[in-house]
């Protein structure tokens, strides 16, 4: 595969108005992603703010306590401060008293919410609104954008207008680019490795560097996303098989994504050495394999027919009948509470022995724990939906209860408060484009493939690896998520905005070659 560029027709409609590429300096280029990022920025605008999730308070609570644990209380925010009111008002389910919030001076500090995503957030908080979170994510997707518009050679204003429109307004993009979650940064880790891979040749040394940042930011910011780039990686082979002959070297992307995965574990290994020294203990890693077989029913046979004598932390809580792996995390209901409501102790214990649990449950039942990953899996791929931009009752009490007082009108002055976004109509409109992407593309793979043996030119072949990598990516994404946390239609909609763009940038991409070759002069 040679460094020359792909052609460049307009994906807009011909004689729409586009600015050639030596018509766009780095200034005009810098202020055509900033116009993108504001686009995306519309659902923020109109839900009159952030969208919350119950998980967030985690995520801007922990890099405040670091700032008051290291500076002291005058240089935190309210989100150090524990809610003296919360735990006299908060409830359980069933109506019983809910456990009390625990304060920053616990030993206890839970892993699994990472601190440099919450650092993005807390910068957010503190400079106002969360709007600067916002935008730093709006940014991010609208980069990579225009990365994979220049790297195929789409360098027309008119071209970018076209892609960001479709990221707007035919995919939930803008309402995860809203949402104080690390959800928008498992995309943008997809994105970034699968450019390196198809077009890392004919990318700038600055841009390679800029994606392999994004990269590492996505994997820092969830271990979910680590694993993800790690399967990526494993399965790009793969993805240079499908996208056939002349096929781009994978080694720029492996490479990047192997850094990233470094950066990931060492910004691990640095927070578990910052709490150990800061509360005097490790980093308390919440039961999730364990839940996840509880909630699969392989784990929960096994407690039965197995315990007291298998000696696990788990047995003493085998008579619990929790409806979920959540449930099982995070209930206050006594019939289904374990880890929320278990002593300090016995929390500790739970989490250290979850990998020694997996490895009996799977030992005594391997395919009927292999059938249960599988239909989590299956049930992943096809759950897509927008359930958490409008605030339910119960997220409305929970974040009432745990985000500061002071700060309470940053959620409740919110469309997503009032649930008054129209998700079902939304929710229908993303599918038809999700899904015609995604027949369209898979249709395409394979006629293309079939063609691919006899040799196509490398526009073509980087196209495939694009697609291949992205296809590859999304059903990674739902193998790790439904396998090892559970089915939720939030974990599959952040990544559904990849789908028509590729889409779009395959097909136009093909019908602008198509237009130059009938508009060239025969002799």
């Amino acid at each position: 595969m040679t460094d020359q560029a792909l052609p460049t027709p307009s994906l807009a409609a011909p004689g729409n108005i586009g600015l050639a590429a030596g018509q766009l300096g780095t200034l005009q280029r810098a202020l055509l992603v900033a116009a993108g990022a504001l686009l995306l920025c519309w659902a923020a605008l109109v839900n009159g703010g952030p969208f919350f999730h119950p998980d967030t308070v985690s995520y801007v609570r922990g890099p405040d306590v670091a700032v008051l644990k290291v500076l002291g209380p005058r240089f935190a925010s309210p989100w150090a401060a524990q809610n003296e009111g919360a735990a006299a008002r908060a409830v359980s389910p069933s109506g019983g008293a809910a456990a009390a919030p625990r304060s920053y001076d616990d030993k206890e500090v839970l892993a699994g919410r990472s601190i440099y995503y919450g650092a993005l957030a807390w910068l957010g908080e503190v400079s106002g609104g969360f709007w600067l979170t916002i935008l730093c994510q709006a940014l991010a997707v609208a980069y990579l954008l225009d990365a994979l518009l220049r790297a195929v050679g789409r360098r027309s204003v008119g071209a970018y207008a076209a892609a960001a429109a479709v990221v707007a307004f035919a995919t939930p993009a803008p309402l995860f680019v809203a949402l104080l979650m690390p959800d928008i940064w498992a995309a943008v880790g997809l994105g970034a490795f699968a450019l390196l891979l198809a077009f890392g040749r004919r990318l700038r040394l600055a841009e390679s560097l800029a994606l392999s940042g994004l990269m590492a930011f996505a994997v820092l910011a969830h271990t979910s996303n680590l694993l993800l780039v790690a399967g990526l990686i494993a399965t790009a082979p793969l993805v240079r098989w499908i996208a056939g002959r002349r096929a781009p070297r994978v080694r720029t992307a492996v490479l990047a994504g192997a850094g990233a995965i470094a950066v990931g574990i060492a910004g691990g290994l640095a927070f578990t050495f910052a709490v150990i020294h800061l509360a005097g203990a490790k980093p308390l890693s919440p039961p999730f394999i364990t839940a996840r077989l509880i909630a699969d029913g392989t784990g929960a046979r096994y407690l039965e027919s197995h315990c007291p004598s298998a000696g696990f932390e788990a047995c003493r809580y085998r008579g619990q009948r929790p409806a979920d792996a959540d449930d099982y995390l995070w209930s206050l209901d006594p019939a289904k509470a374990v880890f929320a409501t278990a002593t300090a102790e016995s929390r500790r214990a739970l989490s250290g022995e979850q990998t020694r649990v997996a490895l009996a449950v799977v030992a005594a039942d391997p395919l009927g724990q292999v059938a249960a990953s599988a239909r989590n899996v299956v049930q992943q791929i096809g759950d897509s939906d927008l359930a958490n931009f409008n605030y339910k009752q119960s997220v409305r009490a929970s974040l009432d209860l745990s985000v500061p007082p002071s700060r309470l009108h940053v959620f409740r002055d919110t469309a997503a408060y009032r649930e008054a976004w129209p998700l079902g109509p939304m929710q229908v409109w993303y599918t038809v484009v999700r899904v015609l992407a995604a027949i369209a593309l898979l249709a395409w793979l394979v006629l293309s493939w079939k063609r691919s043996r006899t040799g196509d030119d490398a526009p073509v072949v980087a196209l495939r690896a694009w697609t291949a990598a992205v296809v590859v990516g999304v059903l990674g994404n739902a193998a790790i998520c439904g396998a090892l946390s559970a089915p939720y239609g939030r974990y599959q909609a952040r990544l559904d905005w990849l789908l028509p763009v590729t889409a779009l940038l395959v097909f136009g991409s093909l019908a602008g070659r198509r237009d130059e070759e009938a508009a060239r002069p025969r002799v």
